[in-house]
């Protein structure tokens, strides 16, 4: 190649490097979308042992901060024995006062008697100090196991997962980002948590309110392709805010003020992680992302921890647009359908409906 072609070559490259995106000509700082930090690496092992390692029959007590200081795992009692949650509590609350006598012992400079309390001991550093184990008084929590939810939210996603992929696909957001119901609901479309938050993307009234119909007759929560759309839109406007898919992912259960008034502070998502303080964001926001993460791996490698597993079937679903009001119990007779197969196939309509109170609404297009 002459100098003089390579000047010009040179120029041409220069001058298109100048008018490319600016997402193109900064792809390969950051291949990765989500990136796993190393201070959030115990985190991501934990929520793995978590997810593969022990059931909902098992409590892992552990230290909230230190999150792999694990003081120890108790057994509990399965969900369908009678009074299985005050059981449960009690057995919890045993445990923790257990290793907070030790954690008392140890912040009094005595000796660790017997092998439970040297094993606890040596969870410190040598030179631990009194305040190290005084903090760790504070921070001593307990984690039931999730292993068995996991299994059965792998299997319920076979159902879904590949129609909410190419969901994700059309709205340009990461394809990963599929992965994270196993963490908000194990892939239930009829999950409800403490707070109220509903269905497979666990959106609260509000937010879901933003997204989806969500009224008297129709919760479209509970429909996994439809609560699929509102979160992939929800996820992309966290990102355009947050510019960070590791934030983005934070804000979904943080939400993205708070996370916006983190970046303001911390700047970025591993100094936020390790530094931020509110009295909001506490162990689970802080730990969304890691168990993510976590969560990614176990489904995109589920052999390794689960085996060979039969996932459902994706759903093969007929359409039918209502021109006008329609009685459930009418369309069940004239369909020749039971109105128990309706309910399951129309989970976003609400009980007044199938009972007759309510009609189900014109427009409304998944029925049959």
């Amino acid at each position: 190649m002459t100098p003089v072609f390579r000047h010009r070559y040179l120029i041409a490259f220069l001058t298109l490097l100048c008018i490319l995106p600016p997402c193109l000509t900064n792809a390969t700082e950051d291949s990765d979308p989500f990136p796993i930090y190393d201070s959030i690496k115990p985190n991501v092992t934990f929520w793995k042992k978590i997810f593969t390692e022990h059931t909902s029959t098992s409590a892992i007590i552990h230290d909230s901060q230190n999150i792999l200081r694990i003081y120890g795992v108790i057994e509990l009692v399965s969900g369908d024995h009678p009074n299985n949650r005050n059981i449960n509590r009690r057995l919890i609350k045993k445990a923790k006062q257990k290793y907070k006598t030790i954690l008392i012992k140890l912040q009094n400079g005595e000796k660790p008697a017997g092998p439970e309390e040297r094993q606890i001991a040596a969870l410190f550093h040598p030179e631990a100090k009194s305040e190290d184990f005084r903090k760790a008084l504070g921070n001593i929590r307990s984690q039931t196991g999730l292993r068995d939810r996991f299994r059965e939210g792998l299997i319920r996603s076979g159902a879904y997962i590949d129609e909410i992929k190419n969901i994700f696909h059309r709205e340009g957001i990461p394809d990963d980002l599929v992965y994270l119901p196993h963490v908000e609901s194990s892939f239930n479309p009829e999950a409800i948590s403490k707070s109220g938050a509903v269905g497979t993307w666990q959106f609260t009234r509000s937010t879901g309110k933003l997204f989806m119909k969500i009224n008297d007759v129709i919760d479209e929560r509970r429909d996994p392709i439809r609560s699929s759309i509102a979160a992939a839109h929800l996820l992309y406007r966290n990102f355009k805010k947050l510019e960070s898919w590791p934030m983005a992912i934070t804000a979904y259960n943080h939400g993205v003020s708070g996370m916006m008034r983190a970046r303001k502070l911390h700047g970025h998502y591993e100094a936020i992680f390790n530094l931020y303080q509110s009295r909001l964001f506490g162990f689970a926001s802080r730990n969304f992302y890691a168990e993510f993460l976590a969560a990614r791996d176990i489904a995109k490698n589920y052999r390794e921890y689960f085996g060979d597993l039969k996932f459902d079937q994706p759903r093969q679903d007929s359409r039918i647009v209502l021109s006008g009001y329609v009685s459930l119990p009418d369309l069940s007779r004239y369909l020749t359908l039971n109105l128990s197969d309706l309910r399951r196939l129309n989970p976003t309509l609400k009980q007044a409906v199938f009972i007759g109170k309510k009609y189900a609404p014109k427009g409304y297009t998944q029925i049959g």
